[in-house]
């Protein structure tokens, strides 16, 4: 009875899998080789925040940005702060997002937080298709 119990509890759990991929841990990024070595471990899911915090690139560099094209899903937030002159869109950064589930926020209550990307002309965000709990907040 107890066991039952247990598996129908375990059942009510949102599952966090990757079918491509693997599940990494929550991350804060500051520069391109940060974005990069989080490209290398090839993660679907990000099991926690992820920030981008004062993201910038030498103003010389003519190489592409870096990328993160196989994060699908993050469990928590995705706060985007200062973010290099390189991205006009976030289609450039995480172009396969299709979900964050607002497991806990930035700033106390938002899901997906943008804030001081004056090169961002749009988001481009065309795969997310669902944020499960938390605001949006869009500023500068």
């Amino acid at each position: 009875m107890l066991r039952a119990a247990v598996l129908a509890a375990l059942m009510l759990i949102p599952s966090i899998h990757a079918s491509d991929g693997g599940v990494c841990p929550g991350r804060v990024l500051v520069d391109a080789s940060d974005i990069e070595e989080l490209a290398r471990e090839n993660c679907t899911v990000i099991d926690g925040p992820l920030r981008f915090i004062g993201f910038q690139t030498c103003s010389h560099d003519i190489s592409p940005p870096p990328v993160l094209p196989s994060i699908r899903e993050v469990t928590h937030f995705v706060e985007i702060r200062l973010l290099s002159s390189q991205y006009e869109t976030l289609r450039q950064l995480v172009p396969n997002l299709t979900r964050i589930r607002g497991l806990d926020f930035s700033l106390g209550r938002y899901a997906l937080s943008i804030s001081y990307n004056y090169y961002l002309h749009h988001l481009g965000l065309n795969n997310l298709k669902r944020i499960d709990e938390g605001g949006v907040l869009l500023h500068d």
